[in-house]
């Protein structure tokens, strides 16, 4: 970190000759920070524990060559910027880099100017992929968020939020499927609230939803943790109990759901 206490973009620096690995060294590491290599294979050594925004690599090297290196580069850190440097002046190799993947190509003797615009395009570029790739993650997260939502409005009633007929008919006819030969019982009890409609026209349709969260819950309090309560539409809703073992379990349930709607509710200050 800088005084400023902005990041240093981080750079690698790959060269078998020991005075030019030095040189770029001090030529850059004012701004940046530098870490030097003398080989492709000691780099891929630092790359497999550290990220580097640039790389600055020889392309003839003993060993693996730069231009051999330049893909096992990207394909490991795609964010990475790569620069190539060479002493030869043809056009052939800096197609040659460029094919590999190079963002740019430098030839010796350094251009001190040169070298520093060259590296400050790169360092432009490595930023915008990196602005690229957050937004491209920050994008997926979105939608598979949206995707949750929608799923989850598919199955699951807005209001109350229990799961909706689709949901609950899907999970009966599991229940049914999987009961068969067992010694257990399974059992369905519906649930409609008389006069519902009195209510939305003499108190409003806030009222009324306030009334159906309060049904939603009381219901939820009677049902065992593996059974299903559900709504279906307007003021109908259903519960599946899946673990009575004999009818009385599944009476014993419906008395304490209609103890549990007997008592008052409050809605709308009522």
């Amino acid at each position: 970190m800088g005084e400023s206490g902005k990041h240093k973009p981080t750079l690698l620096i790959i060269d078998d000759d020991e005075q030019m690995r030095n040189l770029l060294t001090r030529l850059l590491g004012g701004e940046n920070d530098c870490t030097a290599a003398e080989s492709a294979e000691a780099a891929l050594e630092l790359l497999a524990s550290s990220h580097f925004d640039l790389v600055i690599s020889d392309i003839n090297m003993s060993g693996i060559s730069g231009l051999e290196f330049v893909p096992t580069i990207l394909s490991e850190h795609p964010d990475t910027v790569v620069i190539m440097v060479s002493g030869q002046q043809t056009i052939d190799y800096a197609i040659e880099a460029m094919r590999a993947g190079a963002f740019d190509y430098i030839t010796k003797p350094f251009d001190l100017p040169h070298i520093e615009a060259a590296v400050s395009r790169a360092l432009s570029h490595q930023r915008l992929l990196d602005e690229k790739r957050r937004y491209e993650s920050h994008l997926e997260e979105m939608v598979n968020e949206r995707t949750a939502e929608i799923e989850h409005l598919a199955y699951y009633d807005r209001l109350t939020d229990l799961p909706n007929r689709a949901l609950f008919v899907h999970r009966y006819e599991k229940v049914i499927a999987s009961s068969s030969g067992k010694d257990r019982i399974v059992g369905v009890i519906l649930i409609c609230l008389d006069r519902f409609k009195n209510i939305n026209d003499t108190l409003g349709h806030a009222a009324g939803d306030q009334l159906l969260k309060k049904v939603a819950a009381r219901l939820r309090g009677c049902a065992g943790g593996n059974d299903t309560v559900a709504r279906f539409e307007g003021p109908e809703f259903a519960v599946l109990l899946t673990d009575s073992r004999e009818p009385a379990a599944v009476e014993k349930v419906s008395v304490s759901i209609l103890d549990s709607l007997k008592k008052s509710f409050f809605v709308a200050r009522q």
